[in-house]
């Protein structure tokens, strides 16, 4: 079966030697910062989870700037989930990545989207009349994933968060018709690079680094001093909500 699949799905393959060829070590027991170690699961989890959310940006509702008002001559039209959408987006998952809270398999949904699509579409529709999602739909599986150094140091840990595959796919329809809106109307800005689709930290650094190059041919000071830092570091999470 894996054999089969290798021509198509070369991720799956990998994964299967993987899985073969290393044992899973798990989390191995953190050093605190007054030099002791966790010996158990649970305080392994409460010293990761803190170092975490020190590591997080997270700000009250009152620290957030004002918005300026933005008048437009077309206005957003709220979003109508149609069957045909909600197909197609069950038809592009990947049914290789893990389930949220809620346990539902993306391959699920995947091989019987034929016949859950209408009461998922169903589903879909509530929220948008009553402004509410399912509580389980807030919540999140962490999973800290060893990045590089020592095992031992739980800044060497990032989190990578599990939600419900429903809900994303619910979160792809929502952004899919606000970019349409934003994209037809010429509302992102030239210079936005995150978060938009054929544009990364990458494309960013690169107009930064014409600028600069321009700024030194004409003899301009171009730059003092510059700093890329992480991004779960500074980004609001109100904002993200």
């Amino acid at each position: 079966m894996v054999a089969t699949q290798a021509k198509t799905n070369l991720k799956s393959f990998w994964s299967y030697v993987k899985s073969k060829t290393k044992s899973k070590t798990g989390i191995a027991d953190l050093k605190r910062s007054d030099g002791s170690k966790t010996t158990t699961d649970k305080e392994k989890a409460d010293l990761l989870n803190t170092f975490f959310q020190s590591v997080s940006t997270v700000e009250k509702e009152g620290d957030l700037p004002d918005m300026p008002e933005y008048t437009h001559d077309t206005e957003l039209t709220n979003l109508n989930i149609s069957v045909e959408k909600v197909h197609k987006q069950l038809r592009s998952l990947k049914i290789a990545k893990a389930p949220g809270p809620d346990g539902i398999s993306p391959r699920i949904l995947y091989e019987l989207s034929d016949v859950l699509t209408l009461p998922i579409t169903i589903v879909y529709r509530k929220p948008m009349e009553t402004s509410k999602i399912p509580d389980e739909w807030r919540t999140a599986d962490v999973t800290p994933i060893f990045k590089k150094g020592s095992r031992f140091a739980v800044n060497n840990y990032r989190p990578v968060s599990f939600t419900c595959v429903l809900c994303k796919v619910m979160e792809v329809l929502v952004r899919e018709h606000i970019i349409e809106y934003l994209r037809r109307n010429d509302l992102i800005n030239q210079e936005q690079h995150g978060f938009t689709k054929g544009r990364s930290c990458v494309t960013q650094l690169l107009d930064v680094l014409d600028i600069w190059t321009e700024a030194w041919m004409q003899g301009e000071e171009s730059m003092r001093s510059t700093r890329i830092t992480r991004r779960r570091s500074t980004a609001s999470h109100i904002v993200g909500l």
